[in-house]
């Protein structure tokens, strides 16, 4: 006869090894349209290829002349897949998250 659980705990499912992320160290691709900031934007390489999909715009723009700063720093989620520390594809689904266009004139 099997014994009963004590109220409150639940079986526990098998879970797979958990992957392991590390710092993504090559230059991605970034694609994006300047005119639509909430048109989705794509980035990828060789072991990231992801969609962002905004939600929210802060945008900062200074023009001094001199000085010129223009920031457009989007809000949105990730979606996609990324590579881990084993080459195994990890998948990523609605992750909020930011990506950012920064221009500067000092």
């Amino acid at each position: 006869m099997r014994r009963a659980r004590p109220p409150g705990r639940r079986a526990r499912a098998h879970r797979a090894r958990p992957a392991h992320l590390s710092k993504i160290s090559e230059e991605l691709v970034r694609q994006y349209d300047r005119d639509d900031r909430f048109a989705p934007w794509r980035v990828h390489g060789t072991d990231v290829d992801l969609t962002f999909t905004p939600f929210h715009l802060k945008r900062s723009v200074i023009d001094l002349k001199v000085f010129a700063s223009r920031t457009h720093q989007c809000f949105g989620h990730w979606s996609g897949r990324v590579r881990d520390d084993a080459g195994v594809w990890v998948r990523v689904a609605d992750v909020v998250g930011w990506a950012e266009d920064v221009h500067n004139r000092w």
